[in-house]
């Protein structure tokens, strides 16, 4: 494609807000496009500068409730008890109190992140776009 990356920018972020209203009106089926259109845009583009962003590795939660179930079960059938399985897991956390669930969810994550270092990586400045674009008409040969 032959444009400049502002306006590649601006029309991809415009048409993309048209082809959401655009989705409405298409039924479900195969649809072939062969057609070529003249198109206007006109707008600015405003690139905000990279920065740098912590990506922590969180805890994954189904990991801890496998490895949880595992140690509770070993450690019930080394005292002659029945274990737990998930079904009785998921029935009991109906009950469980919010703020002791928020309080366990704080301390995997800081548990996890003293295990797994954070990740820094540079992420591009945001990009706003406001502007219009406008279809001239169908361009035939």
């Amino acid at each position: 494609m032959d444009l400049n990356p502002e306006t590649t920018t601006l029309l991809a972020k415009l048409l993309a807000a048209e082809a959401k209203t655009a989705r409405g009106g298409l039924e479900p089926g195969e649809y072939t496009v062969d057609e070529q259109v003249l198109v206007g845009v006109k707008g600015t583009v405003k690139v905000g500068d990279d920065y740098q962003q912590r990506f922590v590795n969180k805890a994954k939660p189904w990991n801890l409730v496998v490895t949880l179930l595992e140690q509770l079960n070993s450690e019930r059938s080394a005292a002659g008890k029945a274990g737990i399985d998930l079904a009785a897991v998921v029935a009991m956390a109906q009950s469980v109190d919010p703020k002791l669930a928020k309080d366990a969810e704080k301390k995997a994550a800081a548990e996890a992140e003293a295990l797994k270092a954070p990740t820094v990586k540079t992420a591009k400045g945001k990009v706003t776009t406001k502007g219009t674009v406008t279809v001239a008409g169908k361009v035939t040969a």
